[in-house]
């Protein structure tokens, strides 16, 4: 054995091998590192994770609709009917508990808001359900409004800056559609480049949904001749929807996938897809993705032979610029995985080879140094 380490050769070798080995899986943990960082980066993708509490675990799925479904606030109705009916006779939850699950939802519009006698157009988010606890957009000044909360608003920077001249304006009032709404905050524009790029150059106002449904805004007079208090039929103001969330205790894996995808109707063509296509799942005019488990790196690996086709688009749904950022980052998730694996497989071969050389010179080595111990052994005795 000794006969090796006097091999300088052999020592060369060894040296370069280890020092490959070390280069090359060091740089596969930095990217690993990279790209966990990168998703957990996606606040919109990580609801599931934040509202995991004590030993339950919570998933976040998300079913996208082109706006020819026209899915309005009477589908959601029927949704989380059908979801609280599953889960109690699931036993996920007691009648009439709220904790198991949370909902979110939204639709777009280009709409005028105004300030005194000016107006701005921007791009509406018109939004329901726990929207700012699953899209936790980060806040710039002031706070969210609450999903009960049918009389604020919140802008984004632009927005603030445009109308306002600040983004410190919590309390002040804006008009849309002929009814005053209170800014609860302003959210901050990314200035990450992806989320830039999705997000457009727009102005944008997230607007709570049912506002425009019933009720009217605070501090208004009702008009003694009109029903309501719009300038024109509430529903027809509002967008549908085209994106609905939703975060529940997962006791196994994809049962929130299968929850949504039974309350939206989904579940028979859900059921028939093929395996090897991951946790996203398009049918027409509907999607279904599960966020919680798009990035795991099984389903990166399936999500590996579709990679050239994920930024294509081949429905008519317009996907939130949430989605798209995500969409974005999990072809980039699958590039990552390949070069990860790639450097993986390039220091198994190294290793396999220092490996075989080693065990070769040893079976070459022993017999010699066992002959040599046998004329020591020998020479001992004569002498």
């Amino acid at each position: 054995m000794t006969a090796i380490f006097n091999n300088k050769k052999y020592i060369r070798y060894t040296c370069i091998s280890l020092g490959l080995l070390v280069i090359l899986l060091s740089f596969a943990f930095y990217i690993k590192l990279q790209s966990d960082d990168r998703v957990a980066r996606l606040y919109s993708e990580q609801a599931g994770a934040r509202w995991k509490g004590g030993e339950d675990s919570f998933a976040e799925a998300s079913v996208f609709f082109s706006e020819y479904e026209n899915i309005g606030m009477s589908d959601i109705t029927d949704y989380r009917n059908t979801i609280n009916q599953k889960l109690y006779d699931d036993a996920y939850m007691e009648k009439g508990e709220k904790s198991a699950w949370i909902d979110a939802f939204s639709g777009e519009e280009e709409i005028e808001i105004g300030k005194d006698d000016s107006t701005l157009k921007v791009r509406a988010f018109f939004v329901g359900g726990h929207f700012f606890d699953i899209h936790p957009i980060p806040l710039k000044g002031g706070s969210y409004f609450d999903k009960d909360d049918k009389f604020s608003v919140v802008l984004d920077d632009y927005t603030a800056w445009s109308l306002f001249g600040s983004s410190d304006i919590e309390g002040l009032e804006v008009t849309i559609n002929g009814r005053l709404f209170r800014v609860a905050g302003v959210v901050e524009k990314s200035e990450d480049e992806i989320y830039s790029e999705a997000y457009g150059n727009y102005n944008a106002i997230y607007v709570p949904y049912e506002a425009f449904l019933t009720g009217k805004s605070a501090g208004e007079e009702q008009d003694k001749d009109a029903d309501t208090f719009t300038t024109q039929d509430p529903q027809s103001f509002l967008p549908p929807v085209t994106c609905y969330s939703i975060v529940a205790v997962e006791p196994i894996t994809d049962y929130v996938l299968s929850l949504l995808s039974s309350a939206t109707g989904m579940e028979e063509t859900l059921q028939t897809k093929d395996e090897e296509k991951g946790s996203s799942e398009s049918f027409g005019s509907r999607e279904i993705v599960s966020n919680t488990h798009r990035f795991e790196t099984l389903n990166l690996y399936r999500s590996m032979g579709k990679d050239r086709y994920i930024m294509m688009k081949t429905n008519p749904i317009q996907y939130p610029y949430w989605e798209n950022v995500a969409r974005y980052e999990l072809h980039e998730q699958t590039t990552r995985l390949s070069l990860i694996t790639w450097l993986i497989a390039v220091s198994s071969v190294i290793l396999i080879v220092w490996i075989f050389i080693t065990v070769r010179l040893i079976i070459k080595v022993s017999p010699r140094e066992s002959k040599k111990h046998s004329v020591d052994i020998v020479e001992t005795i004569g002498a």
